[in-house]
């Protein structure tokens, strides 16, 4: 007998470092099973890593190797063992199987040979060991059935990389399916090989069916410039872009980031393209309304409206905008400086204020304060600010930075002073010149009455 070049390849793989099963101490005493087969080929089938037995025509086991002795954890005996030398068998379902239902038993009662058919062996230690069988009959010059021979190869190795191949494909299967991205797989010809759930919600229409479609028919409007990239990845380049329009089935155009990039099949020729893309509207229109905030923020800081400072309370290093140094006045381009400097220019008899209003609020654990003080800025001129700041806390408790607004209440303070000055001189004219005004609420039929018009009319100025 001679096997095909697969089944030598197979046997070939069948055993790497097996349990080591001891030899019958009397090897010259076995009946030669191998009928008229010279000493020399028995020795060769003995000595194989694959793991051979044979059977007579009634399928009792009459040869085996110790490859097969070492497959099975045992030694069945010649004479007795029917079928196979395993302690137990199973389908690869995990049912029994029993041993008069093998593939040998199959083999000799079909009189034909039965290839690649997989089983279970279970050893009697209990470890299972999965192999491929391909037991063939043997027959006499007459044609007469004499008996079978059958190879084992272990497929264990194979199984637990099949295993471990399908956890991975699972473990895949679940992040393309939950990713927050949008991942596409296409082949080379642009058709759809796999969608992400998030892909479907993005771009798709309900109820859309892409999988073996291509991606021009599903969306026949397709840029040139979309057809470029795709010729470019399909010929090697990984291509990105982190900021993209997007127009949508609904109308709405959206912002996007994409990478798309080739993906090699197993001999390294590249077997299609793979897309990531996040739609990111909102991140976009986000940073564009905070940039129109600051550059308003700035602007505003530069004529010396509103200035915005930030500090660690451990150094008290003040970072401080263009806004901040203009109103303090500070040179120009100064970007950082000492809280005690700033402190400098705090006018005398508000210092105490000042200090007093944060440690209040650090005290009490407060997120914000504000404050109204004067400065003095270098040169003497003397300004009205307002102090707004913001607080946060580390996890023990104390005040980690401080963050706010200073603001510019120069202009409001002078209003303030002069309107009231006017209404005093007013007061007293009106007094001296004997004038006076009232106002009459007819809702409420309550009379206001001026300080001039209540001396008139000998009433008391504040009734």
């Amino acid at each position: 007998m001679r096997f095909g070049a697969a089944e030598e390849s197979s046997a070939l793989r069948v055993v790497g470092v097996q349990p080591q099963i001891p030899r019958a101490s009397n090897c010259e005493a076995r009946p030669n099973p191998l009928g008229d087969v010279n000493g020399l080929s028995r020795e060769a089938i003995e000595a194989l890593p694959a793991a051979v037995y044979m059977t007579d025509a009634e399928g009792r086991i009459t040869f085996f190797n110790e490859a097969a002795a070492a497959l099975w954890g045992c030694r069945p005996k010649l004479g007795d063992s029917k079928f196979c030398g395993s302690w137990k068998l199973y389908r690869p379902d995990g049912t029994p199987l029993p041993h008069d239902e093998c593939p040998m038993a199959m083999a000799l009662q079909q009189k034909r040979p039965i290839r690649g058919m997989e089983a279970v062996a279970e050893r009697p230690d209990g470890t299972r060991i999965p192999f491929i069988t391909y037991p063939t009959p043997l027959f006499d010059n007459t044609g007469r059935l004499t008996g079978a021979v059958n190879m084992l190869v272990d497929i264990s190795e194979r199984k637990r990389a099949e295993e471990a191949l399908a956890e991975r494909e699972a473990q895949l299967a679940v992040f393309v399916e939950h990713a927050p991205a949008a991942i596409v797989m296409f082949d080379r010809k642009m058709r759809y090989l796999a969608v992400s759930r998030r892909f479907v919600v993005d771009y798709l229409p309900p109820g859309t069916q892409l999988i073996g479609r291509s991606h021009y028919e599903a969306f026949p409007n397709i840029p040139q410039r979309w057809r470029d990239i795709h010729a470019r990845v399909l010929a090697g380049e990984e291509l990105s872009q982190d900021q993209d329009q997007y127009t949508r089935y609904d109308g709405r155009t959206d912002w996007v980031r994409w990478s798309m990039a080739p993906w090699r099949s197993a001999n390294g020729d590249i077997g299609g393209a793979l897309l990531f893309a996040e739609i990111i509207t909102e991140q976009v229109e986000a940073r564009r309304a905070l940039a129109e905030s600051e550059e308003r923020l700035r602007l505003a800081g530069k004529a010396g409206l509103v200035g915005t400072f930030g500090y660690d309370t451990n150094t008290e290093i003040m970072q401080i905008s263009e806004g901040y140094v203009a109103i303090h006045g500070f040179p120009e381009g100064t970007a950082e400086i000492a809280r005690s400097t700033c402190l400098a220019g705090v006018h005398s008899e508000d210092m105490e204020r000042v200090q007093q209003r944060r440690d209040e609020a650090f005290c009490k654990g407060s997120r914000e304060y504000s404050v109204e003080y004067r400065i003095i800025r270098p040169g003497g001129e003397v300004r009205w600010v307002e102090t707004r700041c913001f607080i946060s806390y580390c996890n023990e408790g104390r005040p980690r930075r401080v963050i706010g607004v200073s603001i510019d209440l120069t202009e409001r303070k002078q209003s303030e002073l002069q309107l009231a000055e006017r209404n005093t001189q007013i007061e007293l004219a009106s007094k001296a010149a004997r004038v006076g005004s009232l106002a009459i609420d007819f809702h409420s039929g309550l009379v206001k009455l001026s300080p001039g018009c209540a001396t008139i009319m000998g009433l008391p100025e504040h009734p």
